[in-house]
This record gives C-alpha cells, structure tokens and sequence, in this order.
C-alpha cells in the first residue's frame, strides 16, 4: 500500500508530461513563432528582419560585413542556397546597419548553422564575435553550435555552453611513440595492410559526391539527424574540393580503392598548415573495422608528405588513441526563455 501510494504521483507526473510533450510537438511552429514575437518585444536597439530564401537586400548586407575565416563570401553562399532542408535567414541590424547575418538550418526541433559540419569553427558573418552572440540571443529561436567554438565563447555568452578536448597529431614530433603508448601497433600493423594492397586516390573524380552518399546512407536511422547537411557539404566542398588558395579552406577527398572497386573514402580539410578530417563513407559490404583506421594512416601520409605541420582530429573518445589533446573547444547553446520552458516536457 505504502508503495503503490508513494510511486502513484511519479507515475502520474510523467504520464502528464508524455502528454502535454505529445501535444507540444505538433504545435512546435507555432511555439516559435511565438518565441520569435516575445523577443521582438524585449530586443534593445536590434532590428531582425527573416527570411525563407536568400534575398538580393541580404546579398547586399551580406557585402558589408567581413567573411568568415578561410572563406570569401563567394563561396560562402554555397551554403546559403535551398536545399531539401528547411532553412531560414536572419539579417540583424541596429540602426539601419548591419550587424550579422545568420543562417540557419532546421535539425529536428531546434537550429544549426547552415555552417555546422560544413566549415570549421565558423557560425555566422558579423562584426564581430560579441555583435554574434548578441544577434543569436535576439533571434527567439533556439539554435545550437554543437562544437567547434573557441575561446570567444566567453564573449558569444550562450543560453548555456559545454567544454571537450580536441586531439591533435603533430607531424613534426614522435606520434608513433604515442600509438605505441596507446598500444596502438596491431591497429597500426593492420591498417598499413590494408595500404599495401589498395590504391589510394587523392581528389579523384566523383569521390566527393560517393562519400558524402555513403555517409547519408550510414546515417540515416540516427536520431542525431546530422544527415540534414548532406547537401550543404556537398555544395561547398565541390567548390573547394582540390584547391590550395592562401586566402581560403581547401577539400580533399582521400579514397581507398582495390582493382577499381571504391572501399570508402573521407573527406578533409586543410588550411593554415592545419589537417582536418571531416567525414567518411564505405562500402556497406565491407565491416572490417581496421579500414577507418587505414584512412587516418593513409591521411597522416598524405599530411606530412605535403608538408603541413598537424592534423586536428577533433574531438570524441576514440580520438584519445590517435593523439593527445591539443586543448579545448566548446559546444553552445542560444535558448530562449519560452523554449527553455518547453522542453522540459519536450526534449527534443
């Protein structure tokens, strides 16, 4: 009896909560519709003007404010053409100037960078880092930066932020005494096999388009929904796919191949004499495990005979085996106060 009573108002609160999540999800539009009007009305000297597709008066602004790290606005705007995703942008301004424009990409209930998973520690246009994190917090829809921010996330002052390591190799020191302190030599060992008897490919054609289609397929099922970029990357790295500008990011592809038959492949990036993988597909017919790590072997090789000084393999646990960290970086996240009511009772 004592226990039955005791458990019925837990029961009760979290059949309450399924329910009032059940009802919240449908109507999650029209939540931050009503977001975006609330803070409308508590912004201070920022005026946001939406839009659903990009606009020739967003172009203009666009002009006026400086371009991201590594990526001319030209390229830029690869990023901001329609897709199966569902987008927005935003074009913040005070007193008629522009301050940031931000675009946005839809990933279940809440919003990335159009950025995100496609150009490295980068989040919007704007003057400045401090305008940025002010715009963000202006817009009234929660939009998350998953990771790859530095240390202005002291000055973007989120809704809320979390910290990770990065892991670095660096190709002018020993990294093989660290895999070795790793107790990575079977891996190694197996990895090269691999490398003795494939072809390795460099910025061959229709890599590009092959491994971002394997990584669709690979991650179709995952909740995470990262998938929804898969169009964006596709639109920016062909553009960049090959180059080696100093004023710009380049892509490359890296593809293992046995007489002619594609085993996977991943992409990459390099600039600043920094390397850094972004993603990778394989043949769905092929699980051997040790191929991922003949990628990284086969990407340290690429990476060192071409001269660059590191290879940033971000972060994640299984990074820890492939080098030490190289230090911190961090995920944010802009909520505003009516969503961070709701998702209480609906997560995501």
């Amino acid at each position: 009896m004592g226990a039955g009573t005791g458990s019925w108002p837990v029961v009760a609160k979290s059949t309450a909560k399924a329910a009032l999540g059940s009802m919240i999800r449908p109507a999650w539009p029209a939540v931050e519709a009503l977001s975006r009007a609330g803070a409308g009305l508590h912004r201070t000297g920022l005026k946001v003007t939406w839009a659903r597709h990009w606009t020739p008066a967003f172009d203009s602004a666009l002009d006026s404010l400086p371009p991201l790290p590594g990526c001319p606005h030209g390229i830029y705007r690869e990023l901001l053409r329609p897709t199966a995703a569902i987008k927005r942008h935003a074009l913040v301004c005070e007193q008629g100037t522009p301050l940031a424009i931000i675009s946005l990409r839809k990933r279940g209930t809440f919003w990335e960078p159009v950025t995100y998973q496609c150009l490295p520690f980068a989040i919007a246009p704007a003057r400045d880092a401090q305008v940025l994190g002010r715009a963000l917090r202006a817009l009234g829809v929660e939009v998350v930066v998953a990771g790859g921010v530095g240390d202005e996330i002291n000055v973007l002052n989120p809704s809320a932020s979390w910290t990770y390591d990065w892991h670095k190799i660096d190709l002018s020191g020993d990294f093989e005494a660290y895999w070795r302190h790793k107790k990575r030599q079977y891996t190694i060992s197996r990895a090269r096999r691999h490398l003795e008897t494939c072809e390795i490919r460099v910025d061959g054609e229709g890599d590009l388009q092959w491994i971002i289609g394997k990584w669709r397929e690979q991650w179709a099922d995952d909740p995470g929904r990262e998938i929804v970029a898969s169009e964006d990357r596709l639109n920016l790295w062909r553009v960049l796919v090959g180059g080696r500008g100093a004023d710009q990011i380049s892509v490359h592809t890296l593809m293992l191949t046995l007489e002619g038959r594609r085993l996977g492949g991943m992409v990459f990036t390099a600039w600043d004499g920094v390397v850094m993988a972004q993603c990778g597909g394989r043949d769905p017919g092929l699980d051997d495990g040790y191929l991922a790590a003949a990628f990284t072997v086969a990407l340290v090789n690429w990476a060192k005979a071409n001269g660059y000084a590191s290879i940033d393999m971000s972060g994640g646990e299984y990074k820890r085996h492939w080098g030490p960290p190289g230090g911190q970086r961090h995920g944010a996240m802009f909520r505003p106060p009516l969503i961070q009511l709701l998702r209480r009772v609906q997560p995501d």
